[in-house]
């Protein structure tokens, strides 16, 4: 498996959690703005790397998503 599959690989799993974690955001306007930078794409190269750094100390996946989206969110936005 190349990088860009690896990448890939969790992207999905990531973008599912920022959708879930924006879908509280008010008023409208900043849920829309911040779901617009979101949806401009990217690598998401720290939450692969977060995901793969759980699964290599014996870690579950789904339990790393949340901070991988995290981490996500905070790039993006700074």
């Amino acid at each position: 498996m190349d990088v860009l599959e690896i990448l890939k690989a969790y992207s999905a799993d990531v973008d599912l959690e920022i959708e879930e974690a924006l879908s509280t955001l008010e008023p409208d306007e900043l849920k829309d703005a911040s779901a617009h930078l979101i949806k401009a794409g990217g690598k998401k190269f720290r939450p692969a790397l977060t995901v793969l750094s759980c699964q290599a100390v014996g870690g579950e996946t789904e339990k790393a998503l949340k901070a991988a989206a995290s981490l996500e969110l905070i790039h993006t936005f700074s």
